[in-house]
């Protein structure tokens, strides 16, 4: 869980980073916090896919707040933190058991559906953006 936890810590950073990141060059293109803005899922990491019984999402909200959300087999675990986008540069503050932990990560792709950084241990971290389902009125 702390693995997991380390790992979204960072995911939240890199994803900061990349939300206040545009150029004049890509007018139409989203700003990188916007990509940033929704939940994401992780899908690998070290180049392996997510162990069954585990799932481990993040949230990153335009207030800046995030959550991140561990299920392993039946049990839930959240935890609320802040994120930060400087650039590439994408740094979480998250609060565990009354400890703060801040981690600063570096993203290498941020689009509308992946989220790819490495963590501070230097493995790469790819998560998948979810879908907002559309309710019909």
């Amino acid at each position: 869980m702390r693995r997991t936890t380390a790992l979204m810590t960072a995911v939240l950073g890199l994803a900061l980073l990349f939300s206040t990141q545009t150029t004049a060059e890509e007018p139409k293109d989203k700003p990188a916090a916007e990509k940033l803005i929704g939940t994401w899922k992780l899908v690998k990491e070290a180049g392996q896919p997510v162990p069954p019984g585990l799932s481990l999402s993040v949230e990153f909200l335009k207030d800046e707040k995030l959550k991140l959300t561990i299920k392993f087999e039946k049990e839930t675990k959240s935890i609320d933190g802040t994120w930060k986008l400087d650039g590439k540069k994408l740094t979480t503050v998250m609060k565990e058991e009354g400890k703060e932990k801040t981690e600063t990560v570096e993203i290498s792709k941020l689009d509308e559906k992946e989220l790819i950084f490495k963590n501070e241990k230097g493995s790469e971290v790819v998560l998948e953006k979810k879908k907002v389902e559309k309710k019909d009125k």
